[in-house]
């Protein structure tokens, strides 16, 4: 019921905005059904969407992130769960899982190093424990398919900034989650090799926060390993411009069962298990 509510109210957000609405606004709100919590009532209402006639107006992706940055004096009033919220909404960011270049740390960067939300929440002290309370109501996948929002939040959420504001409990049970959803992926085999690498990002990055001994040793020894945990994730082609090492990394098509995944797997296991 919460759920249709907030979908109920955020297309009235749109309606009120253009009543432009197509196929493309559409697909956006479909994507909204991999949150299982409560919009908070003091979340941020862009003043555009993607299919509007507006947005169809703008010229570069400099004009698209000008027209969708909230004013700080709004965010310093706003919740911490408020700010997450706004990242979650933010039209541009699925297209990091669109460029197609697999260096998602860089693209992730290029989205959110000049956003005022993200800069904002980055402040909060509370916004490793906002951001794992949310995790816990996040679905890997929305009527069958991978879930870009989920994705990018995984990604979100492994950040040093946020990891490292978590003691070692509250990061296992981050990798805890990050299993649950891993094993949920499995069963969806058609989407395993593009959904499971974020989560495996996670899990390996969490427990590089927690400075896990025995998988710190394994990393500093693994060229490969460490270039995948910096976000170089799989590629069918290599990116122009990077080292040879990464090039290795991004040639591979990751499965269960490559030594790197090996590596974040077992070892996460670990980790929840001490």
């Amino acid at each position: 019921m919460k759920t249709k509510f907030y979908f109920l109210c955020l297309s009235l957000i749109i309606v009120s905005c253009n009543s432009d609405i197509t196929e493309e606004t559409t697909y956006y709100l479909d994507c909204m059904e991999c949150l299982e919590m409560s919009r908070p009532v003091d979340s941020y209402n862009y003043p555009v969407y993607p299919g509007q006639e507006k947005w169809a107006s703008f010229r570069s992706s400099d004009e698209m992130l000008n027209a969708l940055q909230i004013p700080v004096s709004t965010l310093k009033k706003m919740s911490t769960q408020a700010i997450i919220q706004s990242i979650w909404e933010h039209p541009l960011p699925k297209g990091i899982f669109m460029i197609g270049n697999g260096i998602y740390q860089n693209d992730f960067d290029i989205y959110f190093k000049k956003n005022n939300a993200y800069l904002a929440l980055e402040k909060r002290n509370d916004a490793g424990e906002a951001l794992l309370y949310r995790y816990i109501f996040v679905k890997p996948f929305a009527q069958n398919s991978p879930c870009y929002e989920s994705k990018l939040f995984e990604l979100l959420i492994s950040q040093s900034v946020f990891l490292s504001q978590l003691n070692i409990n509250l990061q296992r049970k981050i990798v805890e989650i990050a299993f649950k959803n891993d094993t949920e992926i499995q069963h969806q085999s058609k989407w395993s090799n593009t959904a499971r690498p974020m989560t495996w990002l996670l899990i390996g990055r969490a427990m590089l926060a927690a400075n896990y001994a025995p998988f710190m040793e394994v990393v500093n020894a693994n060229l490969a390993l460490k270039a995948f945990l910096e976000g170089w994730l799989p590629l069918e082609e290599s990116a122009v411009g990077v080292t040879k090492a990464q090039q290795g990394v991004n040639y591979m098509r990751y499965q269960e069962d490559d030594m790197i995944i090996k590596d974040i797997i077992n070892f996460g296991k670990q980790f929840i298990n001490k």
